[in-house]
């Protein structure tokens, strides 16, 4: 008996009926298909670089003798580096680097090593022994969250910097 049948005349009108709000269970899915979309939206900006390294947030800021390449987006407390290609006919390169932009960074490595060390006029200077093309890196660790912008100088060139570093 226990597979017997079930007809829907055998149900009492007055058994125990569960009322169904249909424009409540439509809102519903389309609330849950709407949520799906953004988290799948938000998984595939992070895997291209929203929130780190990705094609969104690697950047390159160039001038006629001079590139940077960094990352747009940062986290708190990780290491980045900055990338200086610099194409240069004399025999040094001077790198400046505003002080209140360093104060966000800790700058933890730089190779090759500058000869000359120097702050003026509210910026630091790196001097390098350099000779035709040649590539500076700048490790450094961000110390703040938030947006920052640098006008970065390298020989006579200005070239601008944005990061954005996550918590």
């Amino acid at each position: 008996m226990l597979f017997s049948k079930f007809k829907l005349e055998d149900v009492k009108q007055d058994s125990l009926q569960v009322e169904e709000d249909i424009s409540f269970v439509r809102k519903e899915l389309v609330f849950q298909r709407v949520g799906w979309f953004v988290m799948f939206v938000v998984l595939a900006l992070g895997c291209v670089g929203l929130f780190g390294t990705g094609i969104l947030s690697h950047r390159t800021e160039a001038t006629a003798n001079a590139k940077i390449e960094y990352e747009r987006f940062l986290r708190f407390d990780n290491k980045t580096q900055l990338i200086f290609r610099i194409n240069n006919a004399n025999s040094s390169t001077t790198i400046g680097i505003p002080i209140n932009y360093l104060s966000k960074f800790i700058v933890e490595k730089i190779t090759p090593e500058p000869h000359i060390q120097r702050q003026t006029n509210g910026s630091m200077f790196y001097d390098f022994h350099t000779a035709g093309s040649s590539e500076i890196r700048m490790l450094v660790k961000p110390i703040t969250t938030g947006n920052y912008k640098a006008n970065i100088a390298v020989n006579r060139d200005v070239i601008q910097l944005t990061h954005f570093v996550y918590p």
